[in-house]
């Protein structure tokens, strides 16, 4: 069970892009598996025929196989991004996953910054380099809810100092503060 402190935060797809991906893949692999059943059809007609061209006739099915199992690999590739994005926060401590990867970095102490146009929050950790880019407004002006992003401002406020340089975490803080309010 998770603990009281630790708080989901509202990234990656939603369910219904989550399905609408489902969909596509699985008609990307079924259009694959025909292509393929369809290579192996015509393929075993032009053994029937010419069985002294097998070498030909091998390297044609090869290639097929090839081809299909980088388009099946390309599919599960996209759709792990896609379903198995997510990111919370806690205590300090931002955690995402992409894929199987998870990576952690403790708001308290790692240096924070903003991203390209205010849009996203960089946080590398400086003992052991992990660095974390999460999406606080998406396409669409669509933004993190207000709630996580005082979660967040409070994360950064513990244990850091002002400092005076342009990349201040405390002024970062305020930056969410500011935009969870609007």
């Amino acid at each position: 069970m998770a603990s009281p402190q630790r708080l989901r935060l509202s990234i990656g797809a939603n369910s219904g892009t989550k399905t609408l991906a489902l969909v596509v893949a699985a008609a990307m692999v079924a259009t694959d598996i025909f292509f393929v059943l369809l290579g192996a059809m015509v393929v075993s007609d032009q053994v029937a025929k010419r069985a002294h061209d097998w070498a030909v006739t091998a390297a044609v099915m090869f290639v097929g196989l090839s081809v299909a199992i980088y388009v099946v690999s390309a599919v599960a590739y996209v759709m792990l991004g896609v379903l198995r994005t997510g990111a919370w926060l806690d205590g300090t401590t931002l955690s995402m996953r992409v894929g199987f990867r998870t990576t952690s970095v403790d708001l308290a102490t790692a240096d924070i910054h903003c991203g390209l146009q205010g849009k996203t929050l960089i946080a590398r950790d400086p003992r052991s380099g992990s660095t974390l880019t999460l999406t606080l407004r998406r396409p669409g002006s669509v933004r993190l809810p207000s709630a996580q992003l005082h979660a967040l401002a409070e994360a950064i406020s513990q244990g850091q100092t002002r400092t005076t340089s342009e990349e201040d975490p405390l002024a970062m803080a305020e930056r969410l503060r500011d935009l969870a309010k609007s």
